[in-house]
């Protein structure tokens, strides 16, 4: 079978913590609206992407490459390592975070 593959532009988003709010004696949680609304971008562009296709069975692989701007507050030096590939990124985004 074929790989799936699609890309998105932009700054990838973490998923959020869930929210909490209490109405009456309950409890509710909730996702806020700037994590629903990249959830919801990711799914319209996968959903494009298997247009056409089966849905896929069994086992499956699932490769994600993510791409930052370094920090506007890194010298110059620091910066050109960066973007040459010559020093790793290490930020302080979570990688278990950016895949949900």
């Amino acid at each position: 079978m074929d790989p799936l593959v699609f890309s998105m532009m932009g700054t990838p988003r973490s998923k959020g913590r869930p929210r909490a709010t209490v109405r009456g004696s309950f409890a509710t949680l909730y996702t806020d609206a700037e994590t629903r609304k990249y959830e919801a971008s990711v799914g319209k562009i996968g959903k494009a992407a298997m247009t056409g296709r089966q849905p896929f069975t069994g086992a499956l692989s699932v490769s994600l490459r993510f791409r930052f701007e370094p920090a506007a507050s890194l010298s110059k030096r620091a910066r050109a390592a960066l973007l040459s590939g010559e020093a790793p990124y290490i930020g302080v985004k979570d990688l278990d975070t950016l895949a949900k």
